[in-house]
């Protein structure tokens, strides 16, 4: 049984890149690395006008105490709008790269 290898037939087909690569010589490298961007975000928040309303009518009870006395309890719904104005700032540092090792 004959091995033929007809790669080195086709040698002087090939054209020469100036890498020394040819068009059928494929190279491949692989690289395993590691990226890292510190991000910091620093969270604000305002407060607008706040503003209080009254919601129907006040509710006046009375109430006996133990020692024959009275209490007057005032109560009444309010609505409150407390507008608030989220934010975030973001500041992003330069970034670094390293090699790694691929280890599985």
């Amino acid at each position: 049984m004959e091995y033929k290898n007809d790669l080195n037939d086709r040698r002087t087909e090939m054209t020469e890149k100036p890498c020394g690569c040819t068009d059928n010589c494929a190279k491949e490298c692989n690289i395993y690395t590691n990226v890292k961007v510190p991000v910091e975000c620093v969270p604000q928040a305002n407060i607008g006008k706040i503003e209080v309303g009254c919601c129907g009518e006040p509710e006046v009870t009375c109430e006996c105490t133990r020692d024959c006395g009275v209490r007057v309890v005032l109560s009444q719904n309010l609505f409150v709008k407390i507008p608030v104005c989220y934010d975030v700032k973001v500041r992003t540092g330069e970034s670094h790269i390293e090699c790694k090792e691929c280890r599985m």
